[in-house]
Parts: structure tokens; C-alpha cells; sequence
């Protein structure tokens, strides 16, 4: 590179982040407006965080504990919402 560097690389070494980041936000921004990320393709989650918190939380207390058991305490815990484990 020597003494002449591009734009993408002094931004980089400056940001402390690779000329690649820069380039694809630079490009990000371009094409949307916005450098936040793009929505993702693909099946939504079923379980929200929390939930999936909840079924390791009570998996911990009893690691022997069967499924079939956890799915309809999970449930009978969310009826409220509608939302089903399958098995």
C-alpha cells in the first residue's frame, strides 16, 4: 500500500474496523438509506427469548424431567397466548 491508501482503508484503521466493514456499510447506505442491518429472510422464531429462558431454566432445576412433562407446563404457562411446543 505504501503512501497511498485508499478511503475505505484510512476510515478502517482509524474506526479500528476492517476496510471490508466499511466498504459494505458504505455500500449499505447507499443502496437503503440507512446503515442499520436489512431484515432477514427466513421462518420467524416461535419462542421468544424469555420463553426459551424459562424451558433451560426449568430444564436446569430438573435435567431428568421428560419432555412431554415440559411441553405441557410450558403450555398450560402460555395458554394465554396461544402458543404450542411441539413434539
Amino acid at each position: 500500500m505504501g503512501e497511498k491508501m485508499c478511503l475505505a482503508h484510512k476510515n478502517a484503521k482509524l474506526l479500528g474496523v476492517s476496510p471490508k466493514c466499511v466498504s459494505s456499510t458504505k455500500k449499505r447506505y447507499e443502496e437503503t438509506g440507512s446503515v442499520s442491518d436489512r431484515n432477514r429472510s427466513g421462518k420467524p422464531r416461535e419462542l421468544t427469548l424469555r420463553d426459551e429462558n424459562y424451558i433451560f431454566r426449568e430444564i436446569r432445576k430438573d435435567p431428568t424431567s421428560i419432555y412431554q412433562k415440559l411441553a405441557t407446563d410450558f403450555n398450560s404457562k402460555t395458554q394465554a397466548v396461544d402458543l404450542r411446543i411441539k413434539i
